[in-house]
């Protein structure tokens, strides 16, 4: 009985209708239940993985860049920039970066 196993398993694939199938987190949609499910499973890890990263990415550079410009400010002239001023830049570079983040391809194989 695979019950136990696929209900800890991280990923776990049954390829039946069976009563493991509804313990298991992924479960078979292809007729045929054939093993071409595991490659599906496996694109869908790597689109996750790809996403968290973008997103990570994404949010140190945004950090790093903010945190840049208020050191600059400060160390050049004493500047403090009032709270609109900051919100406009927020959305400026959030705009500017998801644009670019759109305008990035999937690397060849």
């Amino acid at each position: 009985n695979d019950c136990g196993g696929l209900r800890a398993a991280h990923a776990g694939l049954a390829l039946s209708d069976a009563e493991a199938s509804m313990v298991s987190p992924f479960a078979t949609g292809r007729d045929g239940k054939s093993l071409m499910t595991v490659v599906d499973l496996i694109r869908e890890g790597r689109a996750c993985l790809s996403t968290n990263m973008a997103t990570f990415q994404y949010f140190m550079v945004y950090a790093f860049t903010l945190t840049t410009i208020r050191t600059i400010l400060v160390w050049h002239g004493a500047l403090n920039l009032g709270e609109y001023v900051w919100v406009t830049m927020d959305i400026g570079i959030g705009m500017i970066m998801i644009w670019t983040m759109t305008l990035s391809k999937p690397t060849g194989e």
